[in-house]
């Protein structure tokens, strides 16, 4: 237990702390599923072993977890953090609210800013991009 982090309600991060090719996991309870972040395949709660080479740290994402990846940034100006790829892990319902603002000032404590919600529908097989709820200079 004590070899794990959460990124956030969604996603399971297992260090590697000696070099070795696989490592045991434990997946928490109480998630109907859990994905392997870079292959996709998904597994049960409990305890699991996993390829953990040491240029590939193992991720385990929850079912129900929406993702939005970009671009690697180093800083926010850097370029357009376009285009998103937006991933769902599907297994129940899930949500996830995107929030942007203009990455450079602090107009965001006064209300210049806005989230996008995202909603997964695991019997429909739905996702849904809502509409967006505020707004912020230069979007």
């Amino acid at each position: 237990y004590q070899r794990r982090v959460h990124g956030g309600p969604s996603i399971l991060v297992s260090p590697i702390l000696t070099p070795s090719t696989h490592r045991n996991v434990y997946l928490p309870m109480g998630t109907k599923m859990w994905f392997d972040f870079w292959t996709g395949n998904n597994q049960s709660s409990g305890w699991t072993l996993v390829n953990a080479p040491l240029e590939q740290i193992p991720l385990h994402v929850r079912s129900g977890s929406i993702l939005t990846l970009g671009p690697f940034l180093q800083y926010t100006t850097e370029k357009p953090s376009d285009p998103l790829e937006i991933r769902v892990f599907t297994g129940q319902d899930g949500q996830f609210d995107l929030y942007e603002d203009d990455g450079i000032s602090n107009d965001y404590k006064s209300g210049k800013w806005s989230i996008i919600p995202f909603i997964w529908q695991e019997q429909s097989q739905t996702l849904t991009v809502d509409n967006r709820i505020g707004s912020y200079p230069g979007m």
